[in-house]
């Protein structure tokens, strides 16, 4: 590589980039988390190049990985369209605590199943971030499990379907389903669900673009090397990575928003809202883990990534 080239941080969006290359997508469940990771077809694709002393960074982070999504996000069907064939996950009330706390497993049961999909993403996404795949392998996977629910957060806020189309809110999936803010208020509680869709809404209040999401989630990932929750093995390598990342970040603001001079502060003070979060709902996946015998339906790949028991079928 020659010297003095400009210095790029690639990231491509494994949803589209897989699909354009004609690579097959590896799926976790049978194989697990650790073997997806070491699957040796995916490298982390890296360009390093220095022009001026800055770091520059392109992260393509497109948000949808079906196709009517990716044709809504070009503009070719609306949001009231997407509305219109979006299909509800109706919840039945019960009139015995035994009954409600049955359908509160069902429901969480069917959110989990619609979130599935983003695990196989956000590890792909994880693979390429640059020097991702530089960590000891434990440490990879401790990354991935404590960030999933995070990037998943920072990945579905601009998918909320707005009041004025659903009664409060509700977060949308890939397919049109949405599960409303009052089912998740039932499946975790109302303080918690507040949370989250307070952390949408000032989110998108940021008005950030792909690459500058693509970006946080980066840093937001790699932000987990810090957790109370875990130990990582070489966490100071980490650390490394994650402050190339937030420069990046930094950057790219600067360059896309020369007038807000606050904006970068503003996305780094989402850090600790999101790290809150992500502890909240590991309380909450407490309580389903020691119930772990109810839980019926299962995906592996979600069991896996959050410590789960299966029952045996």
């Amino acid at each position: 590589m020659a010297a003095g080239a400009a210095h790029m941080l690639s990231v491509e969006d494994p949803r589209t980039s897989l699909r354009s290359r004609g690579q097959t997508g590896i799926r976790i469940g049978a194989q697990g988390i650790n073997k997806v990771i070491q699957h040796p077809q995916i490298t982390a694709g890296s360009e390093v190049k220095d022009q001026k002393g800055a770091l520059r960074s392109e992260i393509a982070f497109k948000l949808t990985s079906n196709r009517d999504q990716e044709r809504m996000v070009a503009g070719d069907i609306t949001y009231s369209e997407q509305i219109q064939t979006a299909n509800e996950i109706k919840l039945d009330s019960g009139s015995t605590a035994d009954s409600m706390e049955m359908e509160r497993f069902t429901m969480w049961q069917r959110f989990a199943g619609l979130g599935t999909p983003n695990i196989q993403d956000s590890v792909e996404f994880a693979k390429r971030v640059p020097g991702f795949l530089e960590f000891a392998q434990d440490d990879q996977l401790i990354l991935i499990k404590l960030g999933f629910f995070e990037v998943w957060l920072i990945h579905v806020s601009r998918s909320i379907l707005a009041e004025e189309y659903v009664s409060r809110g509700a977060v949308t999936f890939a397919g049109g389903a949405y599960v409303t803010r009052e089912q998740l208020e039932f499946v975790f509680d109302i303080d918690f669900t507040s949370s989250m869709f307070n952390f949408f809404s000032s989110f998108n209040g940021l008005s950030l673009n792909d690459t500058e999401i693509g970006l946080f989630c980066a840093v937001a990932l790699l932000s987990n090397a810090f957790s109370e929750r875990t130990t990582l093995f070489d966490a100071r390598t980490v650390e490394q990575c994650q402050a190339r990342l937030v420069e990046a970040l930094k950057l790219q603001v600067i360059r896309n928003h020369p007038s807000d001079q606050q904006l970068f502060s503003q996305i780094i003070a989402k850090l600790p809202e999101l790290r809150q979060l992500g502890n909240r709902h590991a309380d909450h996946l407490q309580w389903f883990r020691t119930r772990w015998e109810r839980l019926s339906h299962l995906q592996p790949s979600f069991a896996e990534i959050f410590d789960i028991p299966l029952t045996q079928a």
